[in-house]
């Protein structure tokens, strides 16, 4: 009887602890820029990217609210080797609440297990400022 208990607890304990799923790391932001670059809020938090099974070459970003009438560009970058970067995504109000990866590779290796961050610019409009907050996944 005690020698079953045992196994049933130690069988249990496994499926807790080696089940639990993986998934890559997402973090919210508030991206603000200028068309004469003064008072902005261009970086995003750092966060890390995911490695094993969920790594991927590219990152996402999805823009749930857009203030403003122009064009935000975002690039990922890697925290601690500024030469790791994507190419550049539009993000505007076209793209509000859009899940797109398109164009968001990276130019070179991007390694896993390191932190990335979000960095913005103003890229065109008429507006003399954007905002937006979204979701970011490098």
């Amino acid at each position: 009887m005690r020698k079953t208990s045992r196994i049933i607890i130690i069988a249990m304990l496994m499926l807790t602890f080696f089940a639990i799923p993986v998934s890559a790391a997402t973090t919210n932001f508030t991206l603000t820029v200028t068309k004469d670059g003064q008072n902005q809020d261009p970086k995003s938090k750092r966060t890390e990217k995911a490695g094993g099974a969920n790594w991927e070459k590219r990152f996402y970003v999805t823009n749930e609210t857009f203030d403003g009438f122009g064009t935000i560009k975002v690039i990922s970058i890697n925290l601690d080797n500024s030469k790791i970067t994507s190419n550049p995504k539009a993000i505007n109000q076209k793209t509000k609440g859009v899940h797109d990866n398109e164009g968001t590779e990276y130019k070179v290796f991007a390694p896993a297990n390191q932190y990335y961050y979000l960095k913005a610019e103003y890229a065109s409009g008429i507006s003399k400022s954007l905002k937006a907050t979204g979701r970011y996944t490098p």
